[in-house]
């Protein structure tokens, strides 16, 4: 381009005369406005370039400003939400609770502008059909009336109040059976009853009402993170939701749990910041300077009261005691005497008793003698009678048959020559005969039976049958055999465990008795000493008879577990019974088969045998009519020879009998006359004896049924009253003893940092001021490069201008002013605009997405700017731009006119490193030669295009990786470290019996598989070393599990950056990943775990155990305790009431077994796998939004940056491009040209950028993770693909836009001279 237009009208000659002077300075001002012209005549021609350096100063000045924003916005939206709900600036919490005195000595310290008192509880409710743990609270009547009187909004229309409500939809409470709940908590909707569960725990002390009905849903400040509204000790150690009572819900006499405080002008400062704690902090250190004279306060009131209560008690105690053992001693008296008159009129009644007895007996016996020697006489008689008959009658049936038969057997024999005389020789004969015919046809029919066995037996059924069973029963054996071995396996590890539970009682015992001795030894001394028996050593001693009672406790809990392992002993010892049974039974049919298999083949042998030795018998044997023929000659035959011999003897018999019966009947009629005389006459005798003792006997049972029905009712009277005033005067030692240990109580003063739901916003924000630190350097960075590269390729153009302007006499300030102008309306305007842009939208979308998680209202637009942030950023990004711009003029200035005006010559060729390899050198076309030649020769614009390409890659990495790294949490937690999909927790109260019901239930009708028992702890820990939480302890649930070896089949316990699997036994202490870091623990370091009141508040001086593993976790901080381990926290054996189990999610079978285990006792919380998932997705979700921004960000810094580079490579080789155009390149050869060194060029960047978004994506992460949750450490394959692929979608992009440009290049223009 000819420099005719920028070379302004040349300056007369300089002189001494004042009007040349005076001609100068007018000159001057012209001068200036020629550079101004030239600053819009540039910015004209070169609009892309100038839009390239707003774009960029815009992206990165506004990032920046918005970043930084966030989190004071956030902030500032918080303390507009805590100001205007009032909420509390410090809460002091007691153990014994507070009285209305205790909160009036709290209100009246100095800097305590309002003070209420409240009730609070953690109970289990029913919401729905699910059982959850939330935390009930009281509503100030005060404030219920003046939050109703206000208007749609809930706000309060009159006093102000501490943490007041905002109400959401529905009413305020007016009655104790009605409740408002959170309303940014979902699952529960207004007209929603509630029922709260007593359980048997009193958790819900003080609470009257236990069926709510939900009138509205309201906004609480004090529970801003919706994600974990508190802990608790109950279920599973987090308050599902918040309930708001009336007072009248609580009983007038029970206790307030804690007392809010408002601290005076705190409501003027912003939460957080140091002007606000330490006003807070004034007051929070009187108030634990007066906590003493607090507890002491406190436990003085409740002594005076109890002692007062139990006074009253004793004296009512005293007067009925002696008035009811006065009543039982009069009763006593009379008794006496009924009994003096029973036991003279008893006597009387034996001695007759007696005297008839004796009479009784001798009449009986008479009696029997005689009926006996009767009946024995009657019983002969008639059986001889019987047989006489029955002989009789037979005689003369066989006279007749006799003689029927004998007519008809002689004219039968007579052929035979057969008379009666000769009839048993004939028979003989005939038998002879017979048996031989049986013996052949018994022959025969045997050999008929063992063919048709043998065809049975070789048939094909049966073949198969015996080879089916063969081959059925071998598998079957080695299964048998293989369950054996097992059910051995397993019998062996219940004996080890058995061993080990013996042992365990073995040491129960031991310790009990030592404490036994111990306890006889203090007795013995109290006994000695009298009154010198010191206060310490009563302590002493109730302690030890206390964990007396706990050692046997444990005792009874281990020897119960000892019975079930010698039960479980018992039917593994069975089942190895059964199976060695089952094995022999197996064994012994499989013989019998193989036996079965023989005989068949032998059969087959036989068959022709039998065949042969069947016809042989049937040619001998005599047919069927023969033998039936000879066999009715036989029978007649035999007949007739034994019928007469058997009715001559008959005959004679009879005749015998009959003389001995006669004799008989006349000897048993004699007898039975006398023995009616005698008996009549004792019969007579003792029926009066037996009237005169009814009488007697009448008369001295009923005085003893009065006297027994007396004697009981003072008996029952009695032992009630020994029990009743036993009881009593065992509730009044109780009582006193109780009221002797009140001790004082401690007092806790609470400020917003130790608010786990205000802390852990206030952290999140801090994670966004970190991010802003950080992140934005990148933008700045590419900006710098950018700008470095746009105003140098500027410079270069503009080289010849330059030299002319010095030449002419210009300053180098003056000229360098020229481009210093350029860049600084470049970069102010885009600095200008992206501050006031982002600096309201990012702030704005990083609230609202921060929203689904805080109930923190985000400020409305628009939103205050930090004018402190806002012109350091606009500085930044203009200074950045100057200085580049001032680094490339200079460089160019240091150069003499004369070499400005002409041309740079062109950079000396040198061989590049392609070149050496000549094998991969010579197989290069050309085109492709000089790409990598043009690649290489410029190296620093290789360099910048590089990196700038590079940042822009990384920045679509961290975004895609970031959503990655969030979503991971879901899919690396379930499944790949948690087996189960089920978790069922039983309350505290809950017995063996209870788990094992459950445990029952799941195995058989729950259809449920992977059952494991644990039991699930939620305490506060810490660690020895420097912490990084948000809190000064973090919020951890122990799991004991009951057995090391099932926890490793239900949680998988690995080390994540090498995957080797971390031990687990039961000494082990595993503790999650999250959680080590935190506080900087690693395996042989001491975690500090302490017990929790129901409210959440550490207690006690804590437990030190040696953690000997880190373990993968993303969700929770966890910490799993071996048994053995878990002895060092607590001597008792736990209860193991939370169950892992995995229930098949088929049909309505999990809505079945959650409404069968509600309906069991103990049962407080069934929760499923996949309820988890989705409550954790909505919550991660609020991250997507910034994904989206950071993923947009990049994508424009991507799209500018690749512009304006892929412009700048274009400008300087115009003439280059006219060359090829002259040479006859076509379009396309020339676009191959210049778009395969833009291509390569971001190739590059993109592998560079890869691995810079691995390291800024794994800082961001650990950046904005919160202390509960543990983001995923990797990106997935298929984010490195879509940032690659966008940052080259967005290469092609440009290119296709500077096509165009390409074509428009004027080959005359671009190749004239500029000499």
């Amino acid at each position: 381009m000819s420099v005719q237009g920028y070379i302004p009208t040349a300056a007369p000659p300089l002189t001494r005369c004042g009007r040349r002077r005076k001609a100068a300075g007018g000159r001057d001002s012209s001068r200036g406005s020629a550079f101004a012209k030239g600053v819009l005549r540039s910015i004209r021609e070169s609009l892309g370039r100038f839009l390239a350096i707003m774009g960029i100063a815009a992206l990165g000045c506004g990032f920046y400003a918005g970043l930084q924003m966030c989190g004071p916005n956030m902030r500032l939206a918080a303390d507009r939400y805590y100001d205007e709900t009032q909420l509390w600036d410090l809460r002091v919490v007691s153990t014994l609770g507070f009285k209305d005195a205790d909160a009036r000595r709290i209100a009246s310290m100095e800097g305590v502008s309002a003070a209420v008192a409240s009730h609070t509880v953690d109970a289990m409710a029913r919401l729905g059909n699910e059982q959850v743990a939330v935390r009930i609270s009281s509503l100030d009547s005060g404030a219920v009336t003046t939050l109703t009187a206000a208007g749609a909004d809930g706000g309060p229309g009159g006093s102000p109040v501490v943490n007041r409500l905002i109400l959401r939809e529905g009413r305020w409470p007016t009655s104790t059976e009605e409740c408002v709940v959170s309303a940014d908590v979902s699952g529960v909707s207004v007209n929603d009853r509630v029922e709260v569960l007593c359980d048997g725990v009193d958790h819900d002390a003080g609470l009257r009402a236990h069926k709510l009905v939900v009138v509205g849903k309201v906004s609480s400040s004090n529970y801003v993170y919706t994600g974990n509204l508190g802990s608790t000790s109950l279920a599973s150690g987090k308050i599902e939701q918040c309930l708001y009572v009336t007072e009248d819900a609580f009983d007038e006499n029970a206790p307030y749990t804690e007392v809010y405080l408002r601290v005076d002008g705190a409501d003027g400062l912003e939460s957080g910041s140091d002007a606000y704690e330490e006003r807070v902090s004034e007051v929070k250190e009187r108030m634990v300077a007066r906590s003493g004279d607090l507890a002491r306060a406190r436990q003085a009131d409740l002594r005076a009261q109890a002692q007062a209560a139990l006074d009253e008690k004793v004296k009512e105690y005293q007067r009925k005691r002696d008035e009811s053992y006065g009543q039982l001693a009069d009763a006593k008296d009379q008794l006496d005497d009924v009994a003096l008159q029973i036991a003279d009129g008893q006597g009387r009644l034996d001695e007759g008793q007696r005297e008839y007895n004796e009479g009784l007996a001798i009449y009986r016996g008479e009696r029997a003698d005689a009926e006996r020697r009767l009946s024995d006489a009657q019983a002969q008689i008639d059986s001889g009678r019987g047989q006489l008959d029955v002989q009789r009658d037979r005689l003369a049936a066989g006279e007749r048959a006799w003689r029927q038969g004998y007519d008809q057997l002689s004219s039968q024999l007579a052929a035979a020559d057969v008379t009666a005389s000769s009839a048993q020789s004939y028979v003989d004969a005939l038998d002879a005969r017979l048996a031989q015919a049986a013996a052949a046809k018994a022959q025969l029919a045997n050999l008929q039976g063992q063919l048709a066995q043998a065809r049975e037996a070789t048939s094909e059924a049966n073949r198969r049958r015996v080879n089916d069973g063969i081959d059925e029963l071998r598998p079957r054996i080695s299964e048998l055999e293989g369950r054996r071995g097992k059910a051995q396996d397993a019998l062996d590890v219940l004996r080890a465990r058995r061993g080990e539970a013996q042992a365990q009682l073995d040491n129960l015992d031991a310790r009990i008795r030592g404490t036994q001795a111990n306890i006889d030894r203090l007795e013995a001394e109290r006994d000695k000493l009298g009154p010198a028996f010191s206060q310490e050593q009563a302590q002493n001693l109730a302690a030890a008879k206390t964990a007396l009672g706990k050692l046997k406790d444990g005792r009874s809990r281990a020897q119960a577990g000892l019975s079930r392992l010698e039960a479980a002993v018992g039917e593994a010892e069975a089942t190895v019974g059964a199976i060695d049974e089952g094995l022999v039974a197996a064994r012994g049919s499989l013989a019998r088969l193989q036996e079965a298999q023989g005989q068949i083949q032998k059969a087959e042998r036989g068959i022709p045998q039998l065949e042969a030795g069947i016809r042989q018998i049937q040619e001998r044997l005599p047919s069927d009519n023969d033998i039936a023929a000879l066999a009715s000659a036989r029978d007649s035959a035999q007949r007739l020879a034994d019928t007469r011999e058997t009715l001559n003897e008959g005959a004679s018999q009879l005749s015998s009998a009959q003389e001995r019966l006669e004799a008989s009947q006349a000897e048993l009629r004699r007898q039975r006359e006398n023995a009616a005389r005698q008996l009549a006459s004792a019969k007579g005798r003792l029926e009066a004896a037996a009237g005169e003792l009814r009488r007697s006997r009448n008369q001295l049972a009923e005085a003893r049924v009065k006297y027994d029905e007396g004697l009981a009712r003072y008996a029952d009277g009695k032992a009630k009253a020994d029990e009743s005033f036993s009881r009593a005067w065992q509730e009044i030692q109780d009582a006193q003893r109780s009221i002797d240990e009140i001790a004082l109580p401690d007092v806790y003063t609470l400020d917003r940092s130790q608010s786990e739901s205000a802390a852990t916003y206030q952290a999140d924000t801090k994670r966004m001021d970190n991010i802003a630190n950080v992140f934005p350097l990148m933008f700045f960075l590419v900006a710098a490069l950018v700008a470095l590269t746009t105003m140098t390729r500027m410079v270069d153009d503009e080289r010849v201008q330059i030299g002319t302007y010095k030449a002419l006499g210009y300053g180098k300030a003056r000229i360098a002013g020229r481009y210093l102008l350029y860049a600084l309306v470049a970069a102010g305007v885009g600095a200008t605009l992206g501050v006031i842009i982002l600096s309201q939208l990012l702030p704005y979308i990083i609230m609202s997405a921060y929203s689904i998680i805080y109930a923190v209202p985000p400020l409305d637009l628009p939103l205050p700017v930090d004018w402190g942030v806002a012109l350091s950023a606009a500085g930044l990004g203009v200074g950045v731009t100057l200085l580049t711009t001032w680094v490339t003029v200079y460089s160019s200035l240091r150069e003499p006119p004369a070499t400005l005006m002409l041309p740079r010559a062109p950079k000396a060729g040198r061989r590049i490193l392609l070149e050496r390899v000549t094998p991969i050198w010579r197989r290069l076309s050309f085109s492709w030669k000089v790409t990598a030649r043009n690649l290489f020769r410029y190296k620093r614009r290789l360099l910048m295009t590089v990196i700038g390409i590079s940042g822009c890659a990384s920045l679509l990495l961290v975004g895609f990786g970031l959503h990655d790294s969030i979503w991971d949490i879901i899919d690396l937690q379930y499944g790949p470290i948690i087996h189960y999909d089920t978790i069922v927790g039983l309350s505290d109260a809950s017995t063996e019996l209870d788990v094992s019901a459950v445990t029952d239930y799941l195995g058989s009708a729950g259809g449920a598989s992977d059952i494991v028992r644990v039991q699930r702890e939620s305490m506060q820990a810490t660690g020895t070393g420097p912490s990084t939480s948000a809190t000064s302890m973090t919020h951890v649930t122990v799991i004991v599990p009951q057995d090391s070896l099932q926890a490793q089949e239900a949680v998988t316990f690995r080390d994540r950056t090498t995957g080797a699997a971390v031990a687990f036994d039961d000494d082990a202490v595993l503790v999650t990943e999250k959680l080590a870091s935190l506080y900087g623990i690693r395996a042989g370091d001491q975690l500090m775990l302490f017990d929790q009141d129901d409210a959440g508040n550490a207690t006690g001086t804590g437990h030190a155990l040696t953690v000997t593993g880190v373990t993968e976790n993303y969700v929770a901080n966890l910490v799993y305790v071996g048994r053995g381990a878990w002895r060092s926290v607590s001597p008792v054996t736990p209860v193991f009431s939370t169950i892992f189990c995995n229930v098949p999610d088929a049909g309505d079978v999990r809505a079945t077994v959650s409404a069968r285990l509600h309906d069991m006792a103990g049962v407080s919380t069934v929760t499923f796998s996949d309820e988890v998932i989705n409550q954790y997705r909505h919550v991660l979700s609020v991250v997507d939004m910034v994904v989206v921004v950071l993923i947009v960000s990049a994508a424009a810094l991507a799209f500018i940056v690749l512009y304006n580079l892929t412009n700048i490579n274009v400008e300087e080789r115009l003439r280059e491009i006219a060359a090829l155009k002259v040479l006859g390149f076509t379009k396309r050869e020339v676009y191959a040209y210049i778009f395969r060194e833009i291509m390569l060029l971001a190739l590059m960047g993109d592998v560079v950028g890869m691995f810079l978004g691995i390291w800024l994506e794994r800082f961001v992460i650990t950046t904005a993770e919160v202390d509960y949750v543990m983001f995923g450490r990797s990106i997935h394959a298929l984010s490195f693909v879509y940032a690659f692929a966008l940052t080259l979608a967005f290469s092609a992009l440009v290119m296709l836009v500077m096509r165009r440009k390409l074509d428009r290049v004027d080959m005359v223009e671009s190749l004239k001279s500029v000499d």
